[in-house]
C-alpha cells in the first residue's frame, strides 16, 4: 500500500444492526498503479457474538505468482499444520490479557506461516506488549479474478 490522501479506498460502506455489523470498501486504490489492482473489494462482517468474516473479491490485470495476506494479533499463535489457526490467550502486561480464537482459511489454495514482530517502540509497547505475531496466509498461483475469505469465530 502506498502512503498519502491520493491511496485512499473508494466506495466505502457501512451497515449496522442489534445483530450485525459491517465495513466494506474497495482498497484497489490504495495501491498504485503498477500493482495491476483493477479491482479488491474486501468486507469485513462482525456477527455479534459469533464470528468476524473477511471477505476479499479481486480483479487484477494480470496473473499473479501469488497473493498474500497479512493478520496481526498479540495473541499466542499456534499454527503446526495446515488448517485452522489458534489464537490463546497471552499476558503482555500485569493488566492486559489478550483474547483467544480460531482463523479459519481455505488450506486447500493457501498455507500459513508464522513471523513474530519485535514491538520497539515504547508507545505501541505499552499497549501491545514486545512482540506481534504476524499470520500471513499466502495463495501459491491464483486466478486473477477470485476471492478470499477468513473467518474468526469466537
Amino acid at each position: 500500500q502506498a502512503p498519502g490522501p491520493e491511496y485512499e479506498a473508494s466506495d466505502v460502506t457501512y451497515q449496522v444492526s442489534d445483530d450485525d455489523a459491517e465495513f466494506a470498501l474497495d482498497i484497489a486504490t490504495a495501491y498504485p498503479p503498477e500493482a495491476g489492482i483493477e479491482s479488491w473489494r474486501r468486507s469485513i462482517h462482525c456477527k455479534r457474538d459469533s464470528s468476524i468474516t473477511i471477505s476479499d473479491a479481486y480483479k487484477l490485470s494480470s496473473t499473479p505468482s501469488e497473493i498474500t495476506c497479512s493478520i496481526l494479533t498479540p495473541c499466542q499463535v499456534d499454527q503446526t499444520e495446515a488448517g485452522p489457526i489458534q489464537l490463546t490467550a497471552r499476558n503482555f502486561h500485569s493488566d492486559r490479557t489478550s483474547g483467544t480464537g480460531v482463523i479459519t482459511y481455505d488450506a486447500a489454495v493457501q498455507t500459513a506461516s508464522l513471523e513474530p514482530i519485535s514491538v520497539d517502540d515504547h508507545r505501541l509497547n505499552s499497549v501491545w506488549g514486545d512482540v506481534l505475531h504476524r499470520v500471513v496466509l499466502r495463495s501459491e498461483h491464483p486466478s486473477a479474478t477470485g476471492s478470499l475469505t477468513y473467518t474468526i469465530p469466537p
